[in-house]
């Protein structure tokens, strides 16, 4: 039989993160999200935290939490703010891809520095004409050298605005598509590398989101993350790793709505009484 029982150490981790969202993520979030900001003072607080980064490999630097324990961190966080929740893990998204490679000498040097510093990595496959549709992207990679030249736009980019690194997915012909890609680790102030302003969004509006304009960015060999034919597959590994993390969000995020709900029920008075003693309502707080 399956035991989901949370051990002690994932208790206290839990518990470590409900405190660090009470205190730290939501007295920020009404406040960035009205301005339509991300507070990066927050995010260096959870990087000094440990709670940003935490799943990086102990090899390199991290703490080598597991994807349960992600799940864990995330759903607390996503509970005060899903916005700065989203800000905060993106890390993760940015730099699986090269947990998961075979690119030993790009894990030493980017992995280590993220797990050390405070340094941001996004993940960029979306563009402005595709996104879930991976294997219909347009930005090109050229061979250049022993290097690639990139050309086109990535879109809808989470925290691209703030990253100092970037997996970058590009094609060497669209006409290829699956068989046509692959990936790139580039850096924010290599010449050729826009970015551009923050896109207004209806909600996530403490979640930093842009679109990234690669115009000749060389890179070099040392910086390939996925030859032509293996980007798919990488861009599919890592979208199967992370995608767990993204129903640890919802599950955060119905918690407090479920517990906004509850608590106003409580007070609410309508009728001559609490409406949390009234059937009607206490059936809906019940389906929840």
């Amino acid at each position: 039989m399956l035991d989901f029982t949370l051990s002690d150490e994932q208790l206290a981790l839990q518990k470590k993160a409900r405190e660090f969202a009470i205190n730290e993520v939501l007295p920020a979030a009404w406040y960035y999200d009205e301005k339509d900001e991300i507070p990066l003072s927050v995010l260096k607080k959870a990087f000094d935290a440990g709670i940003m980064n935490s799943d990086i490999p102990k090899k390199y630097g991290g703490r080598g939490y597991g994807l349960l324990e992600g799940a864990i961190l995330t759903e607390e966080i996503a509970a005060s703010c899903p916005g700065l929740a989203t800000s905060i893990f993106d890390n993760s998204l940015g730099f699986e891809p090269l947990v998961i490679s075979d690119r030993e000498a790009l894990k030493e040097k980017y992995l280590s520095k993220i797990a050390k510093e405070f340094k941001r990595i996004c993940f960029a496959t979306s563009e402005p004409t595709m996104g879930s549709d991976v294997a219909s992207m347009i930005c090109r990679a050229t061979k250049d050298g022993d290097g690639y030249l990139l050309n086109g736009t990535k879109y809808w980019i989470t925290n691209g605005g703030i990253a100092d690194y970037m997996t970058i997915f590009a094609t060497v012909d669209p006409e290829q598509k699956h068989a046509g890609i692959c990936a790139f680790v580039v850096e924010k102030e290599w010449d050729g590398v826009r970015v551009g302003r923050a896109i207004p969004k209806l909600g996530q509006r403490t979640s930093n989101t842009v679109g990234i304009n690669l115009r000749n960015v060389r890179v070099p060999k040392e910086n390939v993350l996925a030859e032509p034919g293996e980007g798919f597959v990488l861009a599919m590994k890592t979208f199967g790793r992370t995608r767990p993390i993204i129903g640890a969000f919802a599950v955060g995020a119905a918690r407090s709505a479920m517990e906004y709900a509850l608590d106003y029920a409580k007070k609410r008075r309508a009728f001559g009484g609490r409406i949390s003693n009234y059937q009607s309502t206490q059936f809906k707080l019940a389906e929840m």
